[in-house]
């Protein structure tokens, strides 16, 4: 009787520990809703777009902890196209938070990029004009201010490695073909005002051929 009891209580173990890895997988290779970005550079943005060079801008929240792998494929990309884009990293502050709450680690990691500039969003008002919600989100200009690309440059939530959003980026800047101008972002929503937790909600957020 009583290794039938323990055999069952291992059972249900298994079962509870089988479905907690299924959803944290889920969780991780579920995408952000997609991007409706903006096809020109805004206006409006006082964020400054190389005349010369591609510029590649790249939203985050301060406290989304998908976002370090973010950081660590865009230092990648830096390395592999060699200072041929310009690199615009902001920073979102929802409304009611302070410059002390949006300045974290991942702030600071982030000024450590070389040719990097780094600024605040206040309300996400930037964030607005170019389109974007999602931590993590890579938008990729022309010198004339046309969208290239935008998505993400991770494989999935929080993690590193070969991607097609990087890939794509690198082909573009190295005027080499690309074969997506769209790839899925995996990150924390922009607008939270606490610690974003890691759960989305999935969408056809599917790469994007290019045409």
């Amino acid at each position: 009787m009583q290794l039938r009891i323990i055999a069952i209580l291992i059972a249900a173990w298994g079962a509870c520990a089988g479905l907690g890895f299924v959803q944290m997988l889920y969780d991780a290779l579920t995408p952000a809703p997609a991007a409706i970005a903006a096809h020109q550079w805004p206006s409006a943005t006082e964020l400054v777009r190389d005349s010369d060079d591609p510029t590649l801008i790249l939203f985050l929240h301060p406290r989304c902890p998908c976002s370090r792998a973010t950081l660590r494929e865009l230092e990648r990309l830096a390395a592999d196209c060699g200072g041929r884009f310009a690199l615009r990293l902001v920073f979102v502050r929802p409304a009611g938070t302070s410059n002390e709450w949006a300045r974290t680690d991942l702030y600071r990691s982030a000024e450590q990029i070389p040719t990097a500039i780094v600024s605040a969003d206040e309300n996400g008002s930037d964030a607005a004009r170019f389109g974007v919600t999602t931590s993590g989100e890579a938008l990729l200009y022309a010198a004339d201010g046309k969208l290239l690309f935008h998505g993400g440059i991770t494989p999935s939530r929080g993690h590193e490695g070969d991607n097609a959003g990087r890939s794509a980026i690198a082909s573009i800047i190295q005027c080499h073909p690309a074969n997506y101008t769209q790839s899925a972002v995996f990150g924390c929503s922009l607008f939270s005002h606490s610690e974003p937790a890691t759960k989305r909600q999935s969408d056809a957020n599917t790469l994007q051929p290019h045409d």
